[in-house]
């Protein structure tokens, strides 16, 4: 449906039908124009007629009447013509004003389509990229194992590089957007990020924060025992219920961490909260719920991960014992 330099085949059209309905409307100008000249001269016969019946008075009996019908029959065929070439032009008009309407109709259906086919194929780019950073974690995991000397975190680095091109695509991040991957391990009473993956590379390197039960969106996540998602964290409801404490704020949150996504690593039968995935942006909405309450492929994307992150932990401590 779009050409290969990026513009949609509609706005080709709708370039095209500018000059062309610019042409259309010369050439009516011209048959207007054409059909003017024409009416003056019915107009003269039309009044020729109406002349000769006027002048019929001044000669009485057959030679009277003859002009009488002559004029009248002038005048009729005179008249007949110029009604006859307005509403030639109306007509002309009135198609141009259709033509011109279908083929807009036209392109504004077909950019429709155009956005919901663009739609979709984004969407399945998006599942594509979930399935292939599912199979490389796993094949990282596997290739881990082979080292005697792998260990949990150094893996799950590991795993999370391997696959990262996969996960951003899976969610959505554009170039431009300032997006943050976190995991973090439960180390007595605090969430400790053992793993960072930031658009900003060096900052990756910066001091994390530890948060506690109910601190934060991952701080709700551990103690919820379930996903949490932020769609816009500077609604003012979401930062009442997802309050940072004072000394873990930082002025510029609101907009480094406009949209999140939490979901708590379980391990074991009974489970237990090994720690928790967190991905969050500076775009509002790239986490939340579909209308129908499932959860959005971005989501999907941080479950995975949090996922594949409680089987490389179980692994690692099934081996260590």
């Amino acid at each position: 449906m779009a050409e290969d330099d990026g513009k949609s085949v509609f706005s080709e059209l709708e370039h095209r039908l500018k000059p062309n309905r610019q042409g259309a409307l010369r050439k009516i100008g011209d048959r207007i124009l054409a059909l003017e000249q024409l009416r003056l001269w019915f107009v003269i016969v039309a009044g020729f007629g109406a002349a000769l019946a006027a002048l019929a008075r001044a000669f009485p009996g057959d030679a009277g009447l003859v002009l009488v019908c002559v004029g009248a029959a002038l005048a009729l065929v005179g008249g007949v013509f110029v009604a006859r070439f307005d509403f030639r032009k109306l007509e002309l008009t009135a198609f141009l004003n259709e033509a011109e309407s279908i083929a807009e109709d036209a392109i504004k259906e077909g950019r429709h389509l155009e956005a919901r086919q663009s739609a979709a194929e984004a969407l399945d780019t998006r599942r594509l990229a979930l399935l292939d950073a599912n199979r490389v974690m796993r094949e990282t995991l596997e290739q881990a194992l082979l080292f005697d000397d792998a260990d949990l975190i150094s893996t799950l680095e590991l795993m999370v590089d391997t696959s990262l091109s996969h996960l951003l695509v899976s969610v959505g991040f554009s170039q431009e957007e300032a997006w943050v991957l976190s995991i973090f391990q439960v180390q007595g009473d605090e969430l400790v990020r053992v793993v960072a993956r930031r658009a900003k590379r060096a900052d990756e390197k910066k001091e994390s924060r530890r948060w506690k039960k109910n601190e934060g969106i991952v701080g709700a996540a551990w103690a919820r025992e379930n996903v949490v998602i932020v769609a816009d964290g500077q609604d003012d409801l979401t930062a009442d219920e997802l309050k940072v404490p004072t000394g873990l704020q930082h002025p510029d949150d609101k907009e480094r961490y406009r949209s999140m996504g939490a979901v708590p690593i379980r391990l074991g039968d009974p489970a237990e909260i090994w720690g928790v995935v967190a991905f969050s942006s500076d775009r509002a909405g790239r986490f939340k719920r579909a209308p129908n309450d499932r959860q959005e492929q971005a989501v999907d994307t941080v479950r995975l991960v949090a996922h594949m992150t409680a089987l490389v932990a179980a692994t690692f401590r099934r081996i260590k014992g």
